[in-house]
């Protein structure tokens, strides 16, 4: 099931890379921030953000990228073919956002940035665990993906019903725990 939207080889591996010499990590932590927050990209050379909460705003800024701050709360990165990137890499035809190609591969550390990203995007943090909302199920699946093969916990439930104003939403639940809920047993009950 999870190879349904990963790709394994090492051509897609490199397509994750990014041109500007971010640091990984950093790097990571921008996509997971942008596949929420990021305004689809216009421009070639630069992506957006429209964020009103000083948190997000901090975050972005925490990743050493420089960030320019336009009228109505939009927040800019101008780097040379930033916005085509993530308009090739992170939308899927139809124009929903998704993970790059490669993203199954990432290191450990690459691994923790996205998560960091798409926690910090969503603010949706609750006691031991936290939920990212979306309208993507190609995305949430992707992401649960990403948390299962790297022994995390994730699921995912309808969060509501679409209708004429909005779409279908989805929560994906988002915990630490690294044993099953329910234990498997070789012998049979009587």
């Amino acid at each position: 099931r999870y190879l349904k939207y990963g790709f394994l080889s090492e051509s897609e591996r490199r397509s994750w890379q990014n041109p500007w010499n971010i640091p990984p990590k950093e790097f990571a932590m921008l996509v997971g921030f942008f596949v929420r927050d990021g305004m689809k990209p216009l421009p070639a050379n630069q992506i957006r953000f429209r964020l009103t909460t000083q948190r997000k705003i901090d975050f972005l800024d925490s990743l050493g990228i420089k960030v320019e701050e336009k009228a109505g709360n939009r927040y800019v990165i101008n780097l040379p073919n930033i916005g085509q990137w993530f308009l090739d890499k992170c939308h899927t035809s139809d124009g929903k956002k998704c993970l790059p190609e490669g993203y199954l591969t990432l290191s450990k550390v690459e691994v923790e940035g996205l998560l960091d990203g798409l926690q910090n995007s969503d603010d949706n943090t609750l006691k031991t665990n936290w939920r990212y909302a979306s309208t993507s199920t190609q995305l949430l699946d992707q992401i649960q993906a990403l948390l299962h093969i790297n022994n995390l916990s994730g699921n995912w439930s309808i969060s509501h019903q679409p209708n004429e104003n909005y779409l279908a939403g989805y929560y994906l639940h988002v915990s630490d725990r690294h044993s099953p809920r329910v234990e498997i047993s070789s012998q049979r009950s009587p």
